[in-house]
């Protein structure tokens, strides 16, 4: 069967998650988001789609509307935190690494 009874609401479910998904990927497109999820292969479209499925997902676990909204949240916080810690510099090459004056171990 369909989990959380999606099937039962019909095609006007369906229908507000697909536009819902539209307007989620129209303001993540062109945004720094959206620049560093492509970096990793990921498009706005793919991106606002798994929110989406993290979003049915924790519906379905959650008690209630404040619930829902604070685990939500959290998932947010966990995305962004991801995408910040993506934009530390990556460490440096073994050649850019070389101590200077020729002083240091191997050189």
């Amino acid at each position: 069967g369909d989990q959380c009874g999606r099937t039962a609401l019909g095609d006007e479910v369906q229908d507000y998650e697909r536009r819902f998904s539209d307007l989620v990927t129209a303001v993540i497109l062109g945004t720094e988001l959206d620049q560093t999820f492509a970096r990793a292969g990921v498009t706005a479209r793919q991106l606002a789609s798994h929110l989406l499925a993290v979003a049915r997902g924790l519906k379905c676990q959650c008690g209630s509307q404040p619930e829902f909204m604070q685990e939500f949240s959290i998932a947010l916080r966990i995305l962004f935190v991801a995408v910040a810690g993506s934009k530390k510099p990556p460490p440096p090459s073994k050649a850019a690494g070389k101590p200077r004056g020729g002083t240091g171990a191997g050189s």
